[in-house]
């Protein structure tokens, strides 16, 4: 006679030992399973949170900074639509997201300062939130020192410029599944924390309550920052509008930040970082520009877009030199770096990359300051000798690599830039083509206020970048094309 065993496993019964047995086998077998996925997915939550490193296989895609061809350039209410219907601006969210989520807000945010100072401070902030488990709450951009909250035309949304996690973009999956809260808006942020729900932080407390000062290193004051947020029970934070800078400019300019480029460039500010709709837009329809052979400096001049081009921007930009050249008010920016001694400017100073320059502490009228203004403010003679060096630099590496074109981001007038393209064309070196910022067709609005951000995304994906290691856009493009890949020996300064 067999006998039954009843088992409760919702009804069913076995009609033998051996049965019952490969039945518990593979239930253990999927409970173990289980166990294993949730060690891993705490190894892993920890390598993240405490560790400040993640998976490689957190990154969105290989090539993550590849631009697509879109169709459209939005307007602004367009954008603005965009960031108020994001999917995390809902109440009914868990935890950390919703109307119970965990939320920092900068209110003492960099503001009327360049593009470049804005973006630096906000994916710098962006990375403090991630590791605190904190949803990030981000901001317009506005480049007016006096300005207004009510008056729009004060504010640029800041997905007009920048797309990705910093700007309320959607985080790599395994971080989502890990509970990782998304960036909100500075509106939202208001409504699910009125004033009476926050609590209001000082920097300097913060710092005297950690023993940090300027002279403390970039690693520690995130950690310490880290740990402050992540342990404190309140959910709605808000550093007072007043407080210096978490990440100050001293900081910045020296060589102290550079112990948080390990753990900044794998966040997903950077990781996943993406240039916004309105920069695709307008670099895809002005690639024929930018690699055409063509060196006259009134392509484009008609007003209308070239037809964009079905190439990758990479394969478009594989034979481009970007050139870097600050003018207007970096002349008297630069002789402001002589004299408080500044070092290149934050990721610039990296150990691995070929080009240093370490500027004397004070420096009088003599050979000290025609070197350091070399770096700063070249003049053409230099520019074009400088290029010639590097060019060949290059093309001796081997592989059969060429520079064949030129591309020039700069916010000098058109007749200083003419009389440089003229210079390069004339040098000898063989270039097919020289042009530049000027020379981009873009429309009114959006497209014309993100122009400098396009020529970013553009020397992102250039075959090799010459530029001003003083200057925090040649800093930001510089991160951004050692995420992404490119070797440092295709980042090269003045």
């Amino acid at each position: 006679m067999i006998s039954t065993l009843p088992f409760p496993n919702g009804g069913h019964s076995f009609q033998s030992q051996s049965q019952a047995i490969l039945f518990l086998r593979r239930r253990r077998n999927v409970v173990l399973a289980s166990f294993i996925a949730l060690v891993v997915l705490y190894w892993l939550y920890r390598s993240i949170f405490t560790g400040y490193e993640y998976l490689p296989t957190v990154r969105a895609q290989a090539n993550k900074f590849e631009l697509d061809h879109p169709a459209t350039s939005p307007t602004y209410d367009q954008i603005r639509a965009f960031e108020r219907h994001l999917p995390q601006h809902n109440l009914s969210l868990a935890s950390p997201e919703g109307r119970h989520g965990r939320f920092i807000r900068f209110s003492n945010e960099v503001w009327s300062y360049g593009l470049n100072n804005q973006l630096q401070d906000r994916m710098l902030h962006m990375h403090l939130a991630f590791l605190s488990n904190r949803a990030y709450v981000f901001t317009d951009v506005t480049f007016t020192e006096n300005f207004d909250y009510k008056n729009h035309n004060d504010w640029h949304p800041l997905n007009t410029f920048i797309n990705g996690p910093t700007a309320g973009g959607p985080l790599p999956p395994v971080l989502a599944a890990a509970g990782v809260p998304r960036a909100v808006t500075r509106d939202y942020f208001e409504d699910v924390c009125p004033a009476n729900r926050r609590t209001i932080v000082k920097v300097e407390d913060i710092h005297a309550k950690y023993g940090m000062s300027h002279e403390s290193d970039g690693l520690p004051t995130l950690e310490n920052w880290v740990k402050e947020l992540r342990d404190m029970p309140d959910l709605c934070v808000e550093i007072h509008p007043h407080s210096p800078h978490v990440f100050d400019f001293p900081l910045i300019n020296s060589r102290k930040i550079l112990s948080l480029f390990s753990s900044f460039s794998t966040s997903p500010a950077v990781s996943d970082f993406t240039w916004s709709q309105t920069v695709r837009y307008a670099v895809s329809h002005n690639l024929p520009i930018i690699t055409s052979t063509n060196s006259s400096a009134t392509l484009g001049s008609s007003g209308h877009h070239p037809s964009s081009t079905s190439l990758s921007m990479t394969e478009s930009l594989s034979d481009v030199l970007a050139l870097h050249i600050r003018r207007g008010d970096f002349e008297h920016h630069c002789y402001g770096i002589a004299n408080n001694g500044w070092s290149y400017n934050s990721w610039n100073q990296l150990p691995t990359l070929p080009d240093k320059y370490f500027a004397p502490h004070s420096m009088q009228d003599g050979p000290e300051l025609v070197e350091f203004l070399r770096h700063c403010w070249p003049s053409v003679e230099e520019i074009v000798e400088r290029v010639r060096g590097v060019k060949r630099e290059y093309e001796r590496l081997g592989g059969g690599r060429r520079l064949r074109k030129v591309y020039v981001l700069s916010n000098a007038k058109r007749p200083w830039v003419q009389e440089l393209k003229d210079a390069l064309m004339g040098a000898g070196m063989g270039w097919e083509g020289v042009a530049g910022s000027r020379d981009l067709v873009l429309r009114d609005g959006p497209e014309r206020m993100a122009a400098q951000a396009t020529d970013m995304a553009i020397a992102s994906k250039a075959a090799v970048l010459l530029g001003n290691g003083f200057s925090t856009l040649t800093a930001n493009v510089v991160l951004f094309r050692l995420a992404d890949g490119f070797a440092p020996e295709t980042c090269r300064f003045w």
